[in-house]
């Protein structure tokens, strides 16, 4: 792309491993909270020679949030598990330096809990 009239690019790798608690209002809705730690690394260069270049690497505070719909719930017997398929929307902010990274995506699935 370009930046203040130069052109750049650059490429990044997010990991984040984190722990959330899952509360449940019901069969159909859940919502989780919880802390991470990522780890980034990513660089970015300018100039048509690509010779200025700026980079970083390191471990990273993040939090992450998810909220799940749960359709056909349903119990398996006396088994207290639940399942059925969700739908959900997850979260994920991760404090990068000076800067606050947001990640967010949608997501489809079969689970059982």
């Amino acid at each position: 792309g370009t930046l203040g009239g130069v052109d750049t690019s650059g490429a990044a790798i997010v990991y984040g491993s984190g722990l959330m608690g899952e509360w449940h209002f019901s069969d159909l809705f859940s919502a989780a909270i919880g802390p991470s730690i990522d780890y980034a690394a990513g660089e970015i260069c300018s100039g048509s020679a690509r010779l200025n270049c700026v980079g970083g690497v390191g471990a990273y505070f993040g939090i992450q949030a998810r909220l799940n719909l749960t359709l056909v719930a349903a119990s398996s017997g006396q088994d207290t598990r639940r399942y059925g398929f969700r739908i959900g929307v997850s979260s994920h902010t991760s404090f990068i330096g000076s800067g606050v990274f947001q990640f967010l995506d949608l997501h489809l699935g079969y689970e059982w809990f």
